[in-house]
């Protein structure tokens, strides 16, 4: 499984990025791994808003390419109102793709981080 995320940093700002272990890469924007994004590094991760889950690699690339155009405010009412990546992603082929509860993880406490990010794990077996 791969999956496309959307992340908030302490500037409100919105990062979103694919991954095939949103926990480990949860893990890994809070600085607890070795290769953080440059991005979120210097503005630091407050939580993940939206985590999206796909069969293929090239449905993930697209859909992460596709969110990462939209105006923030568009992204805000992906994250907000759930609305369908479908409508967003008019042309691309999203068979199995489906939204799954997104890990949230406070930056203050990065142990608190770790146990909310191991719950995805729990949940990739939906």
């Amino acid at each position: 499984m791969y999956y496309v995320y959307m992340m908030r940093c302490e500037d409100n700002s919105l990062y979103t990025g694919m991954t095939t272990d949103p926990a480990r890469r949860l893990a890994e924007h809070l600085g607890q791994g070795a290769e953080g994004a440059k991005y979120t590094k210097s503005r630091k991760v407050v939580r993940m808003e939206a985590l999206w889950q796909m069969e293929t690699r090239s449905q993930a690339l697209k859909l992460e390419y596709a969110l990462k155009r939209l105006p923030k405010a568009k992204k805000e009412q992906v994250i907000q109102n759930g609305e369908n990546v479908a409508e967003i992603a008019e042309k691309l082929p999203l068979e199995g793709c489906q939204r799954v509860p997104a890990v949230v993880a406070a930056a203050e406490g990065k142990q608190e981080a770790a146990e909310n990010a191991s719950a995805v794990k729990t949940n990739e077996k939906l």
